[in-house]
């Protein structure tokens, strides 16, 4: 693969990317303290211990050396961003944009939704129960 080259993949988004880097230094953190009971001797180290304080520690540190490399070369997705760099609509935005390709503001408004939330709003009103 050449170097430099997009893989193609999804940008995380950037508070994925710091939670990623958070879990992974608890990881590692984790693996220290297992390591520790593993070395003292009155606590009875057992092998499962070192095999699992050397499996956190390579996911750990392998999950915070990734996320530390997006969070340096900026390659995720900022807060208020799409994933294809554009800034985030509205709906009302969105609505007006869809109007707009209509030419008129009201093809926006006038979905099969508000019609069905007019026939209830009616059936609930008129429902035939006196509860006063």
């Amino acid at each position: 693969m050449e170097k430099g080259k997009d893989r193609g993949g999804a940008k995380p988004l950037q508070a994925t990317v710091v939670i990623r880097l958070i879990a992974g230094g608890y990881l590692v953190y984790l693996a220290h303290d297992l390591f520790k009971i593993y070395l003292n001797p009155a606590e009875g180290g057992k092998i499962y211990q070192l095999g699992c304080a050397a499996f956190f520690f390579a996911v750990g540190a392998g999950l915070a050396v990734w996320s530390g490399m997006k969070l340096i070369k900026g390659d995720y997705v900022k807060n208020g961003e799409r994933a294809d760099g554009g800034e985030t609509q509205t709906d009302e935005e969105s609505a007006e944009d869809a109007g707009a390709a209509d030419g008129t503001k009201e093809a926006a408004e006038e979905t099969p939704e508000a019609d069905d939330t007019e026939k209830i709003i009616n059936i609930q009103e008129d429902d035939g129960n006196d509860r006063s």
